[in-house]
């Protein structure tokens, strides 16, 4: 226990000067776009500021495998195309009450058809709508239906295709807001790392992630906190800023 808690104090440390804080899981990086043309918008995405990333972020998901947009939230072409979809009343300013955030309005429904669902999304209660809200999207454009949280069907989907481990109470985030899936690497050659990540532990994941960018667009990859190698990497990277 003294290790890992002493590994924590390190990896917060090492974060002051890795990335900013505030900007470590932010989703957009770089500049944004003020306009993408409506009719290549299959799915549009609203992450308002928080802990997790200071800035409001609008994610749009382009249709025929066109990949993702981030959307300037401040561009005359966002705000219309919000205020039009009827997502939110306004993208400007602190929201005003939880409800005006939230995604469901009016009865959620109780049963979906499994085979009638692509994809479903859950959203844990927070600062910007005080609901749980899960959210189905159909297959054949069928559109979206927003499911009932306390309902037996849905408890039972969600639980059957593990998803988050409970649905009533708190929610626990960490399942579902966690960046790293599955087994992470215990060692990762250090010529091949251009750039380290350090996520501690938060409100939206109960574990210290690590996360290295590889060389020459090899991706990336989720390192074990508690291998010796990402030990010693940190440290050695802790010493070296120190001696600076």
């Amino acid at each position: 226990m003294k290790s890992a808690a002493v590994f924590v104090v390190f990896a917060c440390l090492l974060i002051v000067h890795v990335q900013g804080q505030a900007k470590m899981r932010c989703l957009c990086q770089g500049p944004a776009a003020n306009v993408v043309h409506p009719l290549r918008i299959d799915k549009i995405d609203i992450h308002p500021a928080s802990t997790s990333c200071e800035n409001k972020e609008i994610v749009v998901t382009l249709k025929n495998g066109g990949g993702k947009k981030c959307l300037n939230p401040e561009s005359e072409f966002t705000k219309k195309y919000i205020t039009a979809r009827g997502i939110i009343p306004h993208v400007q300013g602190q929201a005003r009450t939880s409800v005006r955030r939230c995604l469901c309005q009016g009865p959620a429904a109780n049963v979906v058809r499994p085979q009638r669902i692509d994809k479903i999304e859950i959203h844990p209660a927070s600062a910007t709508c005080e609901n749980v809200e899960i959210i189905v999207t159909l297959k054949n454009g069928g559109g979206k239906k927003c499911l009932n949280p306390e309902s037996e069907f849905t408890k039972k989907y969600i639980t059957a295709r593990g998803i988050i481990p409970h649905v009533q109470g708190q929610a626990r985030t960490s399942v579902r807001r966690c960046l790293c899936q599955g087994p992470a690497a215990n060692v990762v050659r250090p010529q091949r790392i251009d750039k380290i990540e350090i996520h501690p532990a938060s409100a939206t994941c109960e574990n210290v992630e690590i996360i290295v960018t590889l060389k020459n667009g090899a991706g990336k990859k989720c390192l074990n906190p508690e291998s010796e190698f990402t030990k010693k990497y940190i440290t050695a990277g802790l010493e070296k800023r120190s001696a600076v």
